[in-house]
């Protein structure tokens, strides 16, 4: 111990050795513990253990702490993931405590409302919510709950929320305006799979259906056909991830459209993969009986899971401002995620028969951009409309059609 002891000099001075050595507790029946070690020895066991665990250590004793504060980083200032990884080792301990993911502190998250931290409005980039259900709790979803609903799923009710608080069924308005007459139909429910939070929606809305457009001379341009089903189309708007803005109701428009057209596999009726954020929907228009129209849109959104090391970009733009852009989109390669078949439990099987056909949001914004902007021109200009309260639409949105 002599040889050890000029090394670890340096590191505690002659004042400093003298309060070490009185925090030090006295051994009893000459047994060793881990607290009757000499500074030096402490110090090499210290070397060996990740900064988390070394935070850890130096709280178990004011001995400990007064040893490895002059040499180590016990308050994790410099390195921000392994503070966020001890902070997640205190809470395994204490079930009613939640780490906060940001600002890297523990909290009553059954005190607080949707399990927000105290701190939400001051964490940086991830400050917003993703859209559930207004007419619920939670209406909206933040980082927090998603790692309170991923603890509770893990460990059990008393650390967390439990899935089967988000699955229900309602009828409300689609998200953005109070709507007049029949309301959306919604069915919500929640998986995890991989350790990431997926949210599953079904939006379904029957209505009328109307006549069949006239044929008219060439360059006429029918509108009656739109007009009539603007005032159930609008009630989707709202729906989805903030990056499909105005787009929805004129996907469902354009699936009713090749009712009559006959097409096959329309464009519409793709797994439509959005290139800012990690959400998938598909659009369905049937015909049933009574002439009634059933327009359907289905809907999934992966929030990611708890460990940063797997999180995506993608999964946290949920909680972000929409104009935040991570990496640029390349709309000439064909979207491979499939948040369908993750949610089912299909990842990792290959498909019998064709292959299901996928194209980007952003690209049928591209495309449709002019008429989506005519749309909504004619639902302003609609005094029957069944939106309550009538929104000044910006006209930028014309000149604005192209992906960024």
């Amino acid at each position: 111990m002599s040889k050890l002891s000029p090394l670890f000099k340096h590191c505690f001075p002659s004042r400093e050795r003298r309060r070490v050595h009185r925090s030090r507790p006295a051994s009893g029946n000459g047994v060793l513990t881990l607290t009757s070690l000499p500074p030096e020895l402490l110090l090499c066991l210290a070397d060996f253990l990740p900064p988390s665990s070394v935070a850890s250590l130096g709280f178990t004793s004011k001995y400990c702490r007064a040893v490895l504060d002059k040499r180590h980083d016990i308050r994790l200032e410099q390195d921000p993931e392994e503070k966020a990884r001890f902070v997640q080792m205190l809470e395994r301990d204490v079930p009613h405590m939640l780490a906060c993911y940001s600002c890297k502190v523990l909290f009553n998250w059954r005190k607080k409302p949707k399990g927000v931290c105290p701190n939400h409005d001051n964490h940086r980039n991830l400050n917003h919510g993703s859209l559930w259900c207004y007419a619920h709790r939670p209406p909206f979803i933040s980082r927090e709950t998603v790692d309170a609903f991923l603890r509770g799923y893990e460990k059990g009710p008393k650390y967390g929320p439990q899935l089967a608080e988000l699955a229900h069924e309602c009828k409300g308005d689609g998200g953005w305006y109070p709507t007049k007459g029949e309301k959306i139909a919604r069915r919500l429910d929640a998986r995890v799979q991989l350790g990431k939070l997926l949210l599953h929606g079904v939006y379904t809305l029957r209505v009328a259906l109307p006549s069949p457009p006239k044929a008219f001379s060439p360059g006429y341009v029918d509108r009656s056909f739109r007009h009539t089903l603007l005032p159930e189309i609008v009630k989707f708007n709202g729906i989805g991830c903030v990056h499909l803005r105005n787009s929805l109701p004129l996907l469902l428009i354009d699936a009713v459209h090749h009712l009559e057209g006959g097409v096959q596999r329309p464009i519409c009726y793709d797994l439509i993969n959005c290139g800012y954020c990690a959400t998938d929907l598909r659009v369905r228009a049937v015909v049933g009986e009574n002439a009634c129209l059933t327009i359907e849109l289905e809907m999934w959104r992966s929030l990611g899971g708890r460990d940063p090391a797997t999180r995506l970009p993608l999964e946290d733009a949920h909680f972000q401002p929409a104009d935040i852009r991570h990496d640029p989109l390349d709309i000439s390669e064909p979207p491979s995620r499939n948040l369908e078949d993750l949610f089912n439990g299909d990842f990792g099987t290959i498909r019998e028969g064709p292959q299901n056909r996928q194209t980007w949001l952003q690209v049928w914004m591209s495309v449709y951009g002019q008429e989506g902007a005519d749309f909504w021109e004619d639902l302003v200009d609609d005094s029957d409309s069944a939106v309550t309260g009538q929104t000044r639409v910006q006209r930028r949105w014309r000149s604005q059609c192209t992906v960024q």
